[in-house]
Formats: C-alpha cells, structure tokens, sequence
C-alpha cells in the first residue's frame, strides 16, 4: 500500500478562520498548509467531511454528534456495483508535537469489524509513528 501526505502543518495562525468554506479554503489550505492548525477539531472533521462530499457527491456523509464519538467521526455511505459501501473516517486534528499512534489504527480496525465497515480512514493534521504504519503495511 502507498500513503501519502497532504498537509504537514507546522505552526498556528488565525486569518484562515474568517475565509469562506468550500472551494477556496480546499485551496488555501493546499497552499498553506500549516494553518490546519487553527481549525478546532470539531471544525477539522466538518472540513474532512466537506472534502469527501466533494469527492464522492452520490454519497450519504454523516457527521457524528458532537462530544463522545466512539471513534468514528464521520460516516460516509455509497452505492457501488456490487453493494453498498461504508467508510468510516477517524479525523485526528494533532498540533505538531503529536503524532497518530497505533491505538488510533487499532481502535479504527475494532470498529470496522464491529461495524461491518468495507473500509476505514485516518485523516490527520500530523504524522503516523512508526508502529501505526508497521501495523497496517
């Protein structure tokens, strides 16, 4: 499998907060990465959730309520050809001194068995140490 990272914030700035949503803030942020920063986490995932309704428009997105989320904060379900599938998003909105660790990937892995998820997803402002990609190379 390959993975790949799109943003790599570095530092915290608060001007992207008064830009509009939708496509020009997708384009801001392309350019300045760094300021996923000033994105509550709550915000974050309504962001993540925008960008996949953008890249899947036939699909049902569900953003979890706010506060305890059972580590699924966003839902998204489509029709295939075959049948029906469901992705379930993890968004973890980390400053730059954190980073995603393998729990994360486990307790994703937990819930898409107890879900019957086809797929899952871990977005994040951050990085994946070391142990979290050996767990899902």
């Amino acid at each position: 499998m390959r993975y790949q990272t799109i943003f790599l914030p570095e530092h915290l700035t608060s001007k992207v907060l008064a830009l509009p949503w939708g496509g020009e803030l997708i384009r801001h942020f392309a350019a300045n990465p760094e300021e996923m920063y000033s994105l509550t986490p709550r915000t974050f995932d309504a962001f993540v959730a925008d960008l996949l309704s953008r890249l899947y428009p036939e699909a049902s997105i569900k953003l979890s309520p706010p506060g305890k989320d059972d580590g699924v904060d966003i839902t998204l379900e489509r029709p295939t050809e075959v049948r029906s599938e469901q992705l379930l998003v993890q968004c973890k909105r980390y400053n730059a001194e954190s980073t995603a660790s393998r729990t994360v990937l486990k307790l994703l892995h937990g819930d898409l068995n107890d879900r019957l998820a086809t797929r899952g997803m871990v977005v994040t402002t951050s990085f994946f140490t070391k142990p979290a990609l050996d767990y899902i190379v």
